[in-house]
């Protein structure tokens, strides 16, 4: 029975780093903030994502308008129905340094567990966690250099789990209306499955481009591009746009491409969101891809 664990552990892991990809704990490349998901996963340098800058760009911490940003949130992924909750948190310390934290946990569906005389002993569900924390510091006025380090656990299976240690590393440079960024995501050590096998993560260079502007005193247009070459020969790419009303009312939309064998498969999106008085809630409803539609991500958060 001992033996008959590690295969389906090995075979859970395996399967975990998704059909698409080599890659382990996928899970950990994808958007924790809903106006980013809500665009796609593109807004990797806009204020609107300040709060989650602990699970991708530190570096933009010291650029942003806010001097703090907190955020919670509820993501869950359809059809598989996996259930996500997430915190995040930034800081920015008199526009030139930035500190940011996060913590991200997720569970399954739970299934019975049998003995060896096929009768169900218990159930179990299936558990993610990610922890992380990084800095930033912007040492001239147009350029700013970001850390975040991060621990990630999966158990498949009572009594098995594996972690693995990750890092980011981003340059960021702004210049007017115009951002641009340039990193090292998700860069750590393997996943050691319970048979000795190892598997990498899904590591990636990345780089993103924004606009950000406001005419007519109300309107608000914000285009972000953003793509990722993962060191396991696959590519993504995303598109997102932001429309706001007077910095109250929101309106997203987005679509990734993703290659075939990519760990984030492509998908549209589309998204809400409202602020007031510091006060933001914002929705994304993920959809055109069998894997993903119907996934939802609801956040709320304050800033100041």
């Amino acid at each position: 029975m001992k033996h008959l664990s590690i295969i389906l552990v090995s075979l859970l892991i395996a399967a975990s780093s998704s059909a698409q990809s080599l890659s382990a704990l996928p899970w950990m490349r994808t958007s924790r903030g809903a106006a980013d998901m809500a665009m796609a996963g593109s807004a990797f340098m806009s204020d609107n994502n300040m709060a989650w800058a602990a699970y991708g760009n530190a570096a933009m911490i010291p650029f942003s308008s806010e001097n703090m940003s907190v955020e919670a949130g509820y993501l869950l992924y359809n059809p598989a129905k996996t259930n996500y909750v997430n915190a995040g948190f930034a800081y920015n310390i008199k526009s030139r340094f930035g500190v940011t934290a996060g913590l991200s946990y997720g569970f399954d569906p739970s299934f019975d567990m049998y003995n060896e005389n096929g009768k169900i002993t218990g159930s179990f569900a299936p558990e993610k966690l990610m922890v992380g924390a990084g800095a930033s510091w912007r040492f001239v006025d147009f350029m700013s250099a970001g850390v975040n380090l991060r621990y990630a656990m999966q158990s498949l299976m009572k009594g098995q789990s594996s972690s693995v240690f990750a890092a980011d590393i981003v340059l960021m440079g702004r210049f007017g209306d115009f951002s641009v960024s340039a990193g090292a995501m998700n860069l750590g050590t393997p996943l050691k499955a319970s048979d000795g096998k190892k598997y990498s993560i899904a590591s990636s260079a990345k780089l993103s481009a924004m606009y950000d502007t406001v005419f007519a005193a109300q309107h608000g247009l914000q285009i972000n591009l953003d793509a990722d070459y993962y060191f396991s020969n696959s590519f993504s790419a995303a598109a997102g746009a932001q429309y706001g009303w007077n910095d109250m009312l929101f309106v997203r939309a987005g679509y990734r491409y993703s290659a075939k064998t990519c760990i984030i498969p492509s998908f549209a999106s589309v998204g809400i969101g409202a602020k007031f008085k510091g006060i933001h809630l914002d929705f994304a409803y993920l959809m055109a891809n069998d894997a993903l539609k119907n996934t939802i991500n609801v956040g709320l958060g304050y800033s100041f």
